[in-house]
Order: structure tokens, then sequence, then C-alpha cells
């Protein structure tokens, strides 16, 4: 065990101060080549930031992931080679985005050709038991499907959390560290790589991105950040049967998902494209209310820290009552949503277009106007 903490403590180490030294390079470079934010209707920053900060990732996890193949190989897996395809395709779509907007359509064909490869290099569902009974179901049938549609689906949730200075990697780097922790108890330490290097990069970026950020990950980053985050928690559930296994990791991703969801039903029930992009976030809404900026970054990070708690203490609770735990998370989760949906309404912001309480200096608004955020 002390071994293989040790060499994941390098990786981290590693991937932060890569990130923290070539962050710089990647914002004059994106200012050279006028690949910058500019303000609009539903941006929260008032200046011209460079965008596709995200592009710092890429180095991080391919040097990472080299140390471990050359010199760390008890923490390789096959499957990186497939995620590593994965996170370049998913890569240079975002780019392309951030220089030239490109259709929300044709990045979520990119995004399902991602969970394709992904699905192919091992990151998939094989069995899951029925709660209660004794019953295994064999997923050899949908689970292309369900992988292809979930990667899609938890990176459009990262690309949606992407809308204020250092909400995104912030989050993301929360959501790493219960998603380690819950391996790391499983025993399942070995496969941890992946998850200490997105940790180490978003921490090395987030001092440039936090607020007032001096530059953004764009959707180059959060994308990437998406594709990773989707494949741990196949590569969780791919260990074992349990429901738990499986619903362990997307509690710990529970609050981007739960955002996006509401997001998309929001729209839905407005008549609206699903794909438009709206001011009906939560951290829009949160702004609305009158929290500042980084009220309402810190806010949500609680939100992911409460989530994640709750995951790792599902497990503990007596196999009789986890129905009503969850059923106790669930109603959390709706009524806290309800609550901030109100104080948004009575801020005048009742059709999530709004522009009241939105006045703050800088702001990640990653996600794009054109062509939405639902695919972004």
């Amino acid at each position: 065990m002390d071994h293989y903490i040790a060499d994941l403590a390098v990786l981290f180490l590693g991937a932060f101060v890569l990130a923290y030294l070539l962050e710089p390079l990647v914002i004059r470079s994106c200012r050279a080549l006028g690949i910058v934010d500019v303000p609009g209707w539903r941006r929260v920053h008032v200046a011209p930031t460079p965008r596709a900060g995200g592009i710092v990732f890429v180095p991080c996890m391919a040097l990472g992931l080299f140390v471990v193949y050359r010199w760390f190989p008890h923490l390789w897996k096959e499957g990186f080679i497939g995620l590593g395809c994965a996170l370049l395709l998913i890569t240079a779509v975002g780019l392309i985005d951030d220089v030239n907007e490109m259709r929300a359509s044709i990045k979520l064909l990119a995004q399902f050709g991602a969970g394709i490869i992904l699905y192919f290099s091992g990151y998939r569902l094989n069995d899951m038991s029925i709660p209660f009974t004794h019953t295994v179901i064999d997923l050899s049938g949908p689970d292309f499907l369900i992988t292809v549609i979930g990667v899609a689906a938890i990176i459009n949730a990262v690309n949606m959390l992407d809308g204020l200075d250092g909400l995104a990697a912030g989050s993301v780097f929360i959501m790493c560290g219960f998603l380690f922790i819950n391996k790391v108890t499983r025993g399942d330490i070995a496969s941890c790589a992946v998850l200490v290097l997105i940790g180490g990069a978003t921490i090395g970026f987030l001092r440039y991105n936090f607020h007032p950020a001096r530059v953004f990950m764009g959707d180059t980053g959060s994308m990437f950040l998406g594709l990773a985050l989707a494949a741990e928690v196949f590569d969780a559930a791919s260990q074992g049967v349990a429901v738990t296994t499986i619903l362990l990791p997307l509690v710990i991703l529970g609050i981007p998902i739960f955002d996006m969801c509401q997001t998309v039903f929001t729209r839905y029930r407005g008549s609206r494209n699903i794909f438009a992009a709206d001011k009906n976030h939560l951290h829009h809404r949160l702004l609305t209310l009158g929290l500042s900026h980084r009220e309402a970054v810190f806010f949500i990070y609680g939100l992911n820290i409460y989530m994640g708690i709750m995951a790792l203490l599902y497990p503990h609770v007596e196999v009789a009552y986890r129905a009503l735990y969850l059923i106790a998370l669930a109603l959390f989760l709706l009524l806290a949503s309800f609550l901030v949906a109100m104080g948004h309404r009575r801020n005048g912001n009742g059709d999530g277009n709004g522009e009241a309480g939105i006045q703050s200096n800088a702001g990640d608004g990653a996600e794009t106007t054109a062509g939405g955020d639902g695919a972004a």
C-alpha cells in the first residue's frame, strides 16, 4: 500500500507542477492567437479573457501516463490506451469549438464517438445485481448504449458546470478526491492513476482560473475533464455487480448531473430547444439570489462535498434502510433546487434569461452560446 501511495503522490505533484508552469504559456498563446472569450448576454465576465486554457490538461495526462507505463507499471491498465485516444478526440473537438464555435449536434456525435472508444477499451458495465434479491442481470446487451449515452451525459454535466471562475476545476478536484477514496476503500488503489493526474492538473490550473480568472478552460478543458470522469465512473462500476459499486460514483457526481437534468427539463417544459443557451443553471440562480461570485462557487463546492460524504456513508447504512437513505438524499436535492428556483423567480428571472444579479467582474462562461451548452 505504501509504495502505491508514494507513486500516486509523485503523479499528483507532477501534474500539479506541470499545469502550474505551462498555463502562463497557454494564456499568452491564446491571446496571441485571438482565442478569447468575449463578454455576452449570458457571460458573467466583462472583459475578453483567454479561453481553451484546459488544453494544459493534455500534456499533464500524456506525460503522466507515460511515466506510469515506463516507471510505474503496477499502476498501468490496458484501457489507458483507448482512454488516451478518446481524450485526444474530445480535446480536438473542444479546441475547434473554442476557436470557431461548432454546432451542438457535431459535438454530441464526437462525444458518442469517445464513448464508443471507451466501451471497446473496457470501460463498460458487465452485470448488475438486483437489490434484496439474489438475481444478477446480464448487461452485455444494453451496456453499449448505456456506456455511450452515459459518457455523453457526464461530459455535458461537467460542461454545464463550467460557468463561474474556478467552479468546474474545483468541483472536479473534489469529485476526484471522493472517487479516489471510494476506490481505496474498495481495495482498488492500483487503478487510481488517472484520478490523481486529473486532481493535480485541476489544482495547478485553478491557480489561474479562480476568481478573478486569468483564463477559462473552455470546451477544450470541460469536455476533457468530463470524459476523464466518465471513464472513472465506468471503470469503478465495472469492478463489481453490486448496485452499490455502480451507484456510488454517480452519487459523487450528483450535483452536476442533477443540474444538467434540471436545466434540460426546464428548457423542455418551456418548449425551448434543450440545447439552447440560457441562464437557468444552478450557479446563475445563486447569483440572482444575491450571492457573490465566490460565495456561489463555494456554495456549490459545499454541495459536492456533501454528495461525496453521503456516497461514502452509503455502504455503511443497513441494507434495510438504504432505499430510505437514497430517498432522503433525493428529497434534499429537490427541496434545495425548489428553494433556489423560488428565489430566482422572485428576483424577476422566471424565464432563466434575465440579467438581474449577474454583475461580477469575471466568470468562466465557457459554454457556447452558438449551438447551445447542452452538448458543448
